[in-house]
């Protein structure tokens, strides 16, 4: 079986994790390389707008939520209570677009 991914939240740990070191060569003059399989698993793994015509979050889940009103689009953290309402718009008639999972909290001395 293969190993696991690990999903590090700083560039350099992903390098180090996953990078090797051209010695001999062959496709620069011995720089460090990633496999892009690795990269695009990475970028995968990373906080993106999610359609809600793809899928919806869970019930209740916080997370951050685009609308548009007419010609402008704002975004705001909220939750969805049921297919139609989300809390922390203040209306029930909202045409949320699209939503992402929060970033985690920051925490001092995570620079």
């Amino acid at each position: 079986m293969p190993d696991m991914m690990t999903y590090p939240k700083k560039w350099e740990e992903f390098e180090n994790l996953y990078g090797f070191k051209d010695t001999k060569e062959l496709y620069t003059n011995g720089s460090r390389l990633i496999p892009s399989f690795r990269v695009e698993q990475w970028l995968d793994h990373l906080p993106h707008w999610i359609p809600c015509s793809e899928r919806l979050p869970k019930e209740g889940e916080v997370v951050l939520t685009q609308a548009v009103f007419k010609d402008d689009i704002k975004m705001a953290v909220s939750s969805r209570h049921d297919y139609n309402y989300w809390s922390g718009w203040g209306t029930r008639d909202i045409n949320i677009v699209a939503w992402m999972q929060l970033a985690a909290p920051y925490k001092r001395g995570e620079e």
